[in-house]
């Protein structure tokens, strides 16, 4: 049996996090836990894990885990102009003459000096003309990220649960995005990258199925930067379905946080990894940009194995994903 500590559903733990998306408000409750299943709270609105090596009735969890440019503003050079005189003697009847170019030679090469009086301005009153800094373009929210199917809702930030790292230390004031997957394919990975103010906030999320949001927070819990949106890119990758092994094994919630896994494919199963991620129905929206993985190694033809994944709530989770393999590595 599984030797995690199984989290309980406490409704006089829960608080709620109010998210604002898409100009509505809606409650989505947050659960997390070490001992007990806690749940945090958000201000106004609103990786893929790699698993942990598990015996085989036990299920055992990892979490998952800008470039800067720098515009550089031309600057004119002026080189200082050179300084001879040629004049001519003149009687001192006779009126001087306009100056005019006069040859001279040096080193035995011909060279003429420009006397003109804009050649002639001295170096330390010439002015140096700079081109000004292009001013970068603001973007509001929501905002579509360029190349891809996810569109940025808000970004605030938040007191409560960090769930990036699987830690579920208390933080404050760290920055939040909801970000949609619009596409009809599922984002398997996406790091995000937006700047504000000169700031770039970093957010990451694995298994955001199609047609559904993401609560993520900050992977380096900064809190959110004063000043406009200017840059937001990702780099992402896409599966066109997630897959949940039906053909080989089934997956039960048995409604006390554990699941229970039977091998229907009449062969030995030398591992299967479970991907999930808290999930509030109501809304279609995950908590948390990371998926846990529950791994089981070794499950022989027609067995059933019940676990007890670490983050796992039996209304608060969802699986999004299983995969079998013919190695337990």
């Amino acid at each position: 049996m599984a030797s995690e500590k199984q989290h309980k559903m406490d409704p006089a733990l829960r608080k709620r996090l109010i998210l604002t998306v898409g100009g509505c408000a809606a409650v989505v409750v947050i659960v997390a836990a070490a001992s007990a299943l806690t749940v945090w709270r958000g201000r106004t609105v609103p990786a893929s894990a790699t698993p942990e090596s598990a015996s085989q009735a036990a299920a055992t969890e990892e979490p998952s885990s800008a470039d800067p440019s720098a515009t550089i503003a031309p600057q004119s050079t002026e080189a200082p102009a050179s300084s001879a005189a040629a004049s001519s003697a003149a009687s001192s009847s006779q009126s001087r003459a306009t100056p005019t170019p006069a040859a001279q030679t040096q080193g035995g090469t011909d060279t003429v000096q420009d006397n003109t009086p804009e050649n002639n301005t001295p170096a330390s009153q010439q002015t140096e003309l700079v081109q000004p800094e292009p001013t970068p373009s603001v973007i509001t929210l929501p905002y579509t990220i360029p190349n891809t199917s996810l569109v940025v809702r808000n970004v605030s930030g938040y007191d409560g649960v960090y769930l990036e790292d699987g830690s579920d230390s208390d933080i404050t004031g760290v920055a939040a995005m909801v970000v949609e997957n619009t596409g009809s394919t599922g984002v398997e990975y996406a790091d995000i990258r937006l700047t504000q103010g000169g700031t770039v906030l970093e957010f990451k999320v694995s298994a955001l199925p199609a047609g559904s949001m993401a609560v993520v927070q900050e992977a380096s819990r900064q809190s959110p930067a004063s000043g406009d949106y200017t840059v937001c890119t990702a780099d992402v990758a896409t599966l066109d379905s997630f897959g949940m092994s039906e053909g080989s094994v089934q997956v039960t919630d048995n409604g006390d946080n554990s699941l229970t896994v039977t091998n229907i494919s009449g062969a030995d199963i030398p591992c299967v990894r479970i991907f999930y991620k808290y999930y509030m129905s109501d809304e279609n929206a995950y908590v948390g940009g990371i998926a846990y993985t529950a791994k089981l190694d070794n499950l022989t033809a027609g067995q059933s194995v019940t676990v007890n994944p670490t983050h796992y709530a039996s209304n608060g989770s969802k699986v999004v994903m299983v995969r079998t393999y013919d190695t337990s590595q």
